[in-house]
């Protein structure tokens, strides 16, 4: 190996000097390049290490470029974040299958991946951000840019674990790259974001951004309850006549702002109220950010474990403790909340019951309690044979009778023909999957497109017999609240 190379490594020393063994990590760069060009094949190459404890909120507002790829996932009380900013390689599919297409491209890219990580960890290696929308059906309008299923290599990707956080970096490396070149690019990224964050050690940084609350109109039309009604009276008229048991409706508002929405702020505010729900950002170019803080897991799978939920049945949170406790019993004993959750929870027992025989569910829905709604819960888990790959579930599970209904087919087409609108992402799987075998996936409701100064927010219910349109509208009314109120904040 070249004295320049050598050089190059101890210069990216000098800023983590604890966390390269040099002779490991320069061998997977010259390999890398070995391997390109005797394959004739690009590759990506990660390079994992410990970094400074940051926020990865903070780390993504000071180092992501808005018109390169956004993404930012957090579990506040699992004490785990991620952020990630623009993409070496992305993967874009269509059309009924779309998940096998995405699932053959991560495996090719999987093959053509050399990492190195200074620690061992799952969170290291190669990362596949993205997801699917709700429908296979080609997205328009402001979801144009999403598609029906698109997931990126990202650039850089921040996690922080606990009290551990990491930073991967990824490059490209191309047939007849010099390893020296390449490790001047790494040095150069590590060199620009080790600059960028520096400025949270001065004191004396202060963020200069407007930060007077937004003020915004609903532009919704005023025939909207009437027309709620129709469409609820014409689900519960299908469900007498036996097209389906149960149909997932939703409703849209729409909001003008007196300035440009930061999304990252409306993000921050989401994580603090709803430290159980997963907080996310989506953005794949200089366009519309799909936004939201959804309490329902779709799949969380891990060392070959599978844990998911069953989340259906609702009722607002009381105002005392008492109040609150006989809400709490209220919804444990509705009939129509029971018979909701149930086609949930049967739902995804069948479905999983297609990769593994060894799955676990509790015998009765327990309440789960948010901010400002409870749910009836039952959390779910299995073990998958080796080799089940996350996007075969994933697409086995969406839609769950929760977002979508039961007969699913009978229920999707239930909403074509009733909703009014596109869903685009919303209620959709969105998450990530890395080389590590760990994959999370959540439900994308609650949840928001966001352009500018405008803003679309959804929210849903599960229609069943014996529903009535008053008690669904302050039901999706209920659900508004989360993406209204941090609007303000935004």
């Amino acid at each position: 190996m070249s004295q320049t190379l050598h050089q190059f490594a101890d210069q990216l020393a000098e800023h983590r000097a604890e966390i390269f063994s040099r002779p490991t990590f320069l061998w997977v760069l010259e390999n890398s390049c070995i391997n390109a060009t005797s394959s004739q094949k690009e590759r990506a190459v990660t390079i994992s290490l410990h970094f400074d404890k940051l926020d990865p909120l903070a780390v993504l507002e000071q180092l992501a470029s808005h018109d390169e790829p956004r993404f930012y996932w957090e579990k506040p009380d699992l004490d785990l974040a991620i952020s990630a900013n623009g993409f070496v390689k992305e993967i874009i599919a269509h059309g009924e299958d779309r998940f096998k297409q995405v699932e053959d491209e991560i495996a090719n890219y999987k093959s053509l991946h050399d990492g190195y990580s200074a620690l061992t960890h799952s969170l290291t290696g190669l990362h596949f951000i993205g997801g699917f929308s709700f429908f296979n059906s080609e997205t328009d309008g402001d979801w144009a840019h999403f598609g029906t299923a698109r997931f990126i290599i990202p650039k850089w990707i921040f996690v922080r674990d606990g009290n551990l956080s990491l930073l991967t970096i990824a490059q490209t490396v191309k047939p007849g790259t010099d390893p020296k070149k390449l490790l001047e690019e790494i040095v150069l990224s590590l060199n620009t974001i080790i600059e960028k964050l520096a400025v949270y050690r001065n004191p004396s940084f202060s963020d200069q951004e407007n930060k007077e609350p937004l003020s915004f109109n609903v532009t919704d039309q005023l025939d909207e309850r009437a027309n709620w009604n129709d469409i609820v009276a014409k689900a519960t008229t299908e469900i007498k006549h036996g097209t389906f048991n149960k149909i997932v409706l939703a409703r849209t508002r729409n909001i003008v702002a007196d300035r440009s929405i930061v999304e990252t702020r409306l993000l921050h505010h989401l994580r603090r109220e709803y430290p159980n729900c997963y907080s996310f950002l989506l953005q794949f170019a200089d366009t519309a950010s799909f936004v939201g803080s959804t309490p329902e897991r779709l799949v969380s799978i891990q060392s070959g474990f599978l844990n998911t939920d069953g989340l259906a049945g609702s009722i607002p949170r009381g105002q005392s403790a008492t109040d609150d406790t006989i809400l709490e019993k209220r919804l444990l004993m509705s009939d129509k909340d029971q018979e909701e959750h149930r086609f949930v929870v049967e739902s995804i027992v069948s479905r999983l019951k297609e990769f593994t025989s060894e799955i676990h569910r509790a015998p009765e829905a327990s309440i789960r309690k948010f901010t400002n709604v409870q749910h009836l819960y039952t959390p779910i888990s299995a073990r998958l044979p080796m080799g089940t790959n996350p996007l075969d579930v994933v697409e086995k599970l969406h839609p769950t009778p929760a977002v979508g209904g039961a007969p699913r087919d009978a229920a999707l087409d239930g909403i074509l023909e009733l909703e009014g609108f596109r869903r685009g992402w919303y209620a959709g799987p969105v998450g990530w999957i890395n080389t590590n075998g760990r994959a999370e996936f959540s439900v994308a409701i609650r949840s928001g497109l966001i352009k500018d100064n405008r803003a679309t927010f959804y929210a849903g219910c599960g229609i069943v017999e014996g529903s009535d349109s008053a008690s669904e509208w302050n039901e999706t009314e209920l659900k508004f609240i989360p993406m209204m109120t941090a609007l303000r904040h935004a």
